[in-house]
């Protein structure tokens, strides 16, 4: 397997696993814990989903799909989440679980669905880029947009009729307990919205022109500190190489023994066989591979040596 292949399947992988947690935790704190793990397990169904469909459409795992995976994962579980916490809300109204399901799902269907769509259209015109750039870039839209179909559907019937089934009471001692603190948690984000989110937001409400003055201001701001050039800029960033080059430059009537007198580095003296030529300047490029299992050799350690 390719080493940048593997690197980018473990940064594919760890990103993964920190949503997986990361969203399970917030919703199991502000919402219950079996909630919680259901939304969560839209991450994974939607990528196992969107592998049913790429095998279809003649486009295979490789680092420009892995790369689609990593920009879907950070919004593909945000339906699923909206529909669970309105599914919730309706079950702490006193709604028996089959029926707040139900009508969770429904009463927030559209808004979710035009959501989705709104992202499915951001990425639809990258299927009509023309030339070379237009043929490697193809499947980047095809795999979010699978990814965000699976998410929908998901959200829309598949974690509904899991949220249907939850059943009340009858915890263990372990799960009472994780309630009762997790309980505490969540009365204190409601304190927090009862007492100065939604007094707030009344206000912004009352007083909406000084609002969307504000607003607008603060949009100004930002425009007119993009455009002053203190914000720097670069398209394509330099990043460190796989590959560590030396560059030694000799003097005319040089022999073939004076390289070895150059200050180069005790790795390099014994990986690197020599061949210079007088007066010119000569440079060899190798991975960390070819340093040797005792020898860890990175490519940002040096870049150019001297001469005695």
């Amino acid at each position: 397997m390719s080493e940048v292949y593997a690197q980018r399947m473990d940064l594919l992988l760890t990103n993964g696993y920190m949503g997986l947690g990361l969203v399970f935790l917030f919703l199991a704190l502000f919402l219950e814990p079996r909630l919680a793990f259901w939304v969560a397990m839209g991450i994974p169904i939607s990528f196992l989903g969107c592998f049913l469909v790429l095998p279809l459409l003649g486009i295979s795992v490789n680092m420009v799909t892995m790369f689609a995976f990593l920009i879907s994962l950070g919004i593909v579980v945000d339906d699923a989440i909206v529909v669970g916490e309105n599914v919730f809300t309706m079950r702490e109204q006193g709604i028996p679980p089959l029926r707040a399901a139900i009508e969770g799902a429904r009463q927030i269907a559209m808004p979710v669905t035009f959501s989705v769509l709104t992202n499915v259209v951001a990425f639809m015109p990258l299927l009509y880029l023309p030339g070379v750039m237009g043929k490697i870039f193809w499947s980047i839209p095809v795999v979010v947009i699978s990814v965000f179909a699976v998410s929908l559907l998901e959200s829309l019937f598949v974690l509904p009729a899991h949220l249907a089934h939850l059943k009340e009471g009858g915890q263990s001692r372990i799960m009472a307990w994780i309630t009762s603190h997790q309980q505490k948690v969540a009365d204190g984000l409601l304190r927090f919205i009862h007492n100065i989110y939604r007094p707030f937001l009344d206000r912004c409400v009352q007083w909406r022109y000084a609002t969307v003055t504000v607003g607008i201001g603060l949009l100004m701001l930002t425009g007119a500190y993009v455009m002053s050039g203190r914000l720097g800029f670069t398209m394509m960033p330099k990043v460190e190489s796989d590959y560590a080059f030396v560059q030694v430059e000799l003097p005319y009537g040089s022999s073939a023994a004076n390289p070895r007198q150059c200050e180069i580095s005790f790795w390099m003296r014994q990986i690197v066989s020599w061949k210079p030529m007088a007066g010119k300047s000569w440079s060899r490029a190798w991975t960390p591979r070819s340093v040797g299992p005792d020898v860890i050799f990175p490519a940002a350690m040096w870049s150019r040596s001297k001469c005695i």
